[in-house]
């Protein structure tokens, strides 16, 4: 193991941990807000992907103006699924809303995963018109596409209905509004984080799965709270901890060896407090408003 292959290691993951801070915040500011797990988070990103793919190999669209786009189109969609899915559903289930919901994501991510693949083919995209370009500085070599919650209005908002969403509507707040506008927030940073994705690798129907995942555990590690630097802290320390474990193990096998290690951790810190399960749901149970 030599000096270069750790710069190179290195670099790259911390190309890989913006990547996953942005997911990770994005994901985070839903779930802590809401409570919700929406787990179609990342059909959201993949059908970013194809949007981005739309606008610049077949309308021949700027890039940068795309995804701008897209991720306009990203926060429509993201209120979408929260007024006209997750809260009617909500209403009817009551106290089995949580679940309810986490199923109803599960089910728009294989619908979405399937009318992508009937309106792009079942074949990866690629983009071609955007080049590419590599750099170097010393022996790390990279390519190019390798905000105030306490001090703002909206962020002071965010974070009442976040601590109480009952006692914040008691205020005067209403915490519906505040629910579609992190959802729309949080869809539109999927695509900023995904432009470089989608720039870089292949575009696949199943391509936001990992990442959303990635994003899931990094929030609930970070105590499903919306503490931007702790949730950084932990994207690039799970992005260079994969980067690391190449050095053992095949590159195939460095994501499901850091999962699992992760996992480990979450069984141990649970047993330290009230256990795993209770403090699943009294995080969720956290962001249910009635109706």
């Amino acid at each position: 193991m030599t000096f270069d292959v750790i710069a190179q290691l290195t670099a790259s993951g911390l190309v890989t941990g913006f990547f996953y801070s942005v997911m990770a915040i994005g994901f985070a500011l839903i779930i802590a807000t809401t409570g919700r797990f929406h787990f179609a988070f990342g059909i959201v990103y993949a059908l970013a992907g194809y949007l981005v793919f739309t606008g610049t190999e077949r309308l021949g669209l700027p890039f940068y103006l795309t995804v701008v786009l897209t991720a306009a189109i990203a926060a429509g969609l993201g209120m979408a699924i929260e007024m006209y899915l997750y809260r009617p559903l909500e209403k009817r289930a009551g106290r089995g809303a949580l679940l309810a919901i986490f199923i109803t994501a599960l089910g728009i991510t294989l619908l979405g995963q399937n009318v992508v693949k009937l309106i792009w083919g079942p074949s990866d995209l690629v983009l071609q018109s955007l080049p590419i370009t590599p750099y170097s500085w010393g022996p790390v070599s990279f390519v190019g596409f390798d905000i105030g919650l306490r001090t703002t209005n909206l962020g002071r908002r965010i974070l009442a209905v976040k601590s109480n969403p009952n006692l914040a509507a008691a205020g005067g707040l209403a915490p519906e509004r505040v629910f579609l506008i992190v959802f729309a927030i949080g869809s539109a940073m999927s695509v900023f984080a995904g432009m470089w994705q989608y720039a870089k690798f292949s575009i696949s129907a199943q391509m936001g799965f990992a990442p959303t995942l990635t994003a899931f555990v990094i929030a609930f590690i970070a105590g499903l709270q919306l503490k931007p630097m702790r949730l950084v802290a932990w994207s690039f320390t799970i992005a260079l901890a994969e980067r690391y474990v190449t050095i053992w193990l095949d590159v195939a096998w460095s994501k499901l060896v850091v999962l699992v290690g992760l996992l480990i951790y979450l069984v141990f810190l649970s047993a330290r407090t009230a256990g795993l399960g209770q403090r699943i749901e009294r995080y969720f149970a956290r962001g249910q408003v009635s109706a």
